[in-house]
């Protein structure tokens, strides 16, 4: 490890009380796992396919408009339902939608098998 990297470390694990950034982003990423799989967009999940359509095109575009996400679910009710999951957000004045998180989208990214 780098003398860098072990000053980071070092501070890190002294304002968060000693937990280590990598059981930190663990966690953060256990927690993110939560949110597809309550909406159902794991594999075998009842959005899954619907979901999985939507998360490869937002990790290749960052953002799609309202009816590219709209004409992907294929229907207004099950598009409402994953938008109140809390994995996407809907931007009224752009129009699109994009991850609702940074911390979402670095775990589609980490999964991208999954979204294939």
């Amino acid at each position: 490890m780098s003398l860098l990297a072990t000053i980071i470390e070092s501070a890190t694990r002294n304002i968060l009380g000693g937990v280590k950034i990598d059981d930190l982003r663990r966690s953060l990423l256990t927690e993110a796992k939560g949110q597809p799989k309550s909406a159902g967009m794991l594999p075998g999940g009842e959005c899954y396919e619907r979901g999985r359509l939507i998360i490869a095109k937002l990790l290749k575009e960052n953002a799609i408009s309202d009816d590219t996400y709209r004409a992907a679910v294929g229907d207004n009710e099950i598009g409402e339902k994953i938008l109140r999951k809390n994995i996407f957000s809907h931007h009224f004045n752009a129009d699109n939608i994009t991850f609702q998180s940074t911390l979402m989208k670095r775990y589609c990214e980490l999964h991208t098998t999954l979204w294939e």
